[in-house]
């Protein structure tokens, strides 16, 4: 039998105890891994009991509780042992500071999975990168667990419907409330990791770089009483100089996740819009619309649709959860990493791409075209009060044809302002918007 590997996850939160039920799961399931959470905390703002529930569920195992990464070398160390793997999920702000007692204390473990982002600030990764580029890093973000990217391969094939499409733009929704959610975090920069990822690694742009545009600063949450919680309006372009829109926010009365990439074929624009976490019944899945837009004459129809695969199960839980796909990113990133023959989806399994997403985010606060507007609470909270409810997501996915009552959503708008303007698409896009809602363009 094999040694076991050593494995550390630090925080036993949220995400924690998620990654803790996982690492459990796949010992269970054969591969041999000795188990270690790191925790200090007694009570959490949830209600409940960090270090007494990682106690508990670890006591039939060779691993153990501890309130402090140091404690938890030292056992290692007093067993004649080394460490292996690193999960990390500590707060945003504590994994500079945890990476640095790694550096110190076990600097030759091998594999790194970091929920996002990789650290708080962009100086930060630079300062560890050499020791980090050794190692197999990789990132908790959308590309590793969403299917839609497979299938968004699969259509650029020959024959399929992207085959020799020309890419012309960008444009992300990544939104959700987190005005009630007490943990600790760097804000929107934390999360827009996923978006831009997505431009970045499989939609093949490689680094964005940030313009211009506006973020909002102030109090979002107990947890962050002083963060950039929405980026309303911000202009990018690719590595390929091909312009991205992103609009972000952390206080927004409704989640939307979606990334469209505009390409140009033949006589139309092809949009890829991808929809992550769209409720269907009783269940959250992922996914992929082609809409075919004629430049003259025609209506826009759904060319395609695809459906996130539910199906899929790792280590016991559905894929379609946000539990299910926090798991199936680790069991595949021990995959990857010990199965030289394993492949993961998308690319962010090393340090060059999590660190290009690392200067990207960093880049909203050090960029002097960003006005910075600062929003005390109580303004903010009477704002949000104020606000019209977001346009809902079609939830009619198996319709080939845009059926009627939509509303305004962003993709019917964007194909009414396309048909008006399709002859400067390419200029249109680049120019800065000034709406209240950054993926409007009409």
């Amino acid at each position: 039998m094999a040694d076991a590997l050593n494995v550390v996850i630090l925080g036993h939160g949220r995400m924690g105890s998620v990654h803790t039920d996982t690492a459990l799961a796949i010992a269970k399931a054969g591969l041999p891994l000795d188990i270690s959470v790191v925790d200090a905390s007694d009570l959490a703002s949830n209600g409940k009991k960090p270090f007494r529930d990682a106690r508990t569920r670890l006591a039939s195992t060779k691993g153990g509780a501890y309130r402090s990464l140091g404690d938890a070398l030292d056992a290692l160390d007093a067993q004649g042992k080394r460490l292996d793997v690193a999960v990390m999920a500590f707060s945003d702000k504590e994994h500079f500071p945890a990476l640095l007692t790694l550096h110190e204390r076990t600097p030759d473990f091998k594999y790194l999975f970091s929920e996002k982002p990789l650290t708080e600030t962009v100086e930060q990764s630079e300062q560890l990168k050499d020791w980090l580029g050794k190692k197999f890093v990789s990132l908790n973000t959308v590309i590793h667990f969403s299917s839609v990217f497979n299938e968004l391969d699969k259509l650029s094939r020959p024959g399929s419907w992207l085959e020799g499409a020309t890419p012309v733009g960008f444009e992300a929704i990544w939104k959700k409330d987190r005005t009630r959610d007490e943990r600790p975090t760097i804000g929107i920069r934390s999360d827009i990791v996923h978006p831009l990822g997505i431009v970045m690694e499989p939609l093949g742009q490689g680094m964005v770089t940030l313009l211009e545009g506006e973020a909002r600063r102030g109090f979002l949450s107990s947890g962050a009483p002083d963060v950039v919680y929405s980026l309303p309006q911000t202009a990018w372009r690719t590595d390929k100089k091909l312009p991205v829109r992103l609009y972000a926010d952390y206080a927004a009365p409704e989640q939307e996740r979606s990334v469209t990439a505009w390409f140009r074929k033949g006589g139309s624009y092809l949009a890829a819009h991808m929809d992550f976490d769209v409720q269907l019944g009783n269940r959250k899945t992922d996914v992929l619309r082609i809409i075919d837009v004629p430049m003259i004459g025609g209506a826009p129809h759904v060319a395609h649709v695809y459906v996130g695969n539910d199906d899929h199960i790792d280590h016991g839980m559905a894929m379609g959860s946000a539990r299910g796909k926090a798991q199936a990113w680790l069991g595949q990133s021990f995959r990857t990493a010990l199965d030289p023959t394993a492949s993961m989806p998308g690319q962010i399994t090393t340090l060059g791409p999590s660190l290009r997403l690392q200067r990207a985010i960093g880049s909203v606060m050090e960029h002097p075209s960003v006005k910075v507007v600062e929003q005390p609470a109580v303004e903010r909270l009477a704002a949000l009060r104020q606000l019209p409810p977001s346009p809902s997501i079609e939830q009619q996915i198996d319709s080939r044809s845009l059926p009627g009552g939509w509303g305004k959503t962003n993709l019917e708008s964007r194909i009414e302002w396309l048909q008006r303007n399709y002859t400067s698409l390419d200029r249109q896009l680049m120019r800065p918007t000034t709406a209240s809602n950054a993926y409007l363009m009409s």
